[in-house]
């Protein structure tokens, strides 16, 4: 496939699968070093964490998708062992946030999608209350507070990975943004 970034305010990554059933473009940051995957990020319960997406998909119901934090995985569709992020099937046009650990999920309903059409999908873990709320076009949609599923022990990696569900169709993601940000540790004053 290609990848591309189109004209528009900022730039938006345009990845085009090759037109192959099952073809796909995991990608994960690197660190700018174009070796490994960097896993950057780390939940944990004190720390309020957020992360947003704007994206859209040409053809949602035979496009997998997968966006947000999860560890090294070049088949994110074959499973995620660990991580928080959305996901939507082949077959569905259904997306649904996970968050993963061990390799078992706590699943909340986001959102149906629709085909060509920019949407928002993020979440707010709030250290305060300990309710993690799901968020689509900047709507909570969902809450998960039982964090039993929740990759405390792993770092993750910002992620996202589109797969073609169908022979000879190209799977076309355009990605304008994907922010995550969590609160980090004030140094004591003496």
């Amino acid at each position: 496939g290609t990848r591309a970034v189109a004209n528009a305010d900022g730039g938006i990554l345009v990845i085009t699968n090759a037109p192959s059933d099952n073809d796909k473009n995991a990608l994960q940051w690197s660190g700018l070093t174009n070796a490994s995957t960097v896993e950057t990020f780390l939940w944990e319960s004190g720390k309020s964490m957020w992360m947003k997406a704007r994206l859209k998909l040409l053809e949602v119901t035979e496009t997998d998708l997968f966006i947000g934090l999860y560890t090294t995985n070049t088949d994110p569709v074959a499973g995620i062992v660990d991580g928080l992020y959305f996901s939507k099937p082949d077959g569905s046009t259904t997306l649904s946030f996970k968050a993963t650990k061990n390799s078992t999920s706590s699943t909340a309903s986001a959102a149906t999608l629709t085909d060509n059409t920019y949407f928002t999908c993020g979440f707010w873990w709030d250290a305060n209350l300990g309710t993690l709320t799901v968020y689509y076009n900047d709507n909570p949609v969902g809450n998960i507070s039982v964090t039993d599923n929740f990759p405390d022990d792993e770092e993750l990696s910002i992620s996202f990975a589109v797969q073609n569900g169908q022979n000879a169709v190209a799977s076309i993601l355009s990605l304008d943004y994907l922010f995550v940000s969590k609160d980090r540790q004030q140094p004591a004053f003496a």
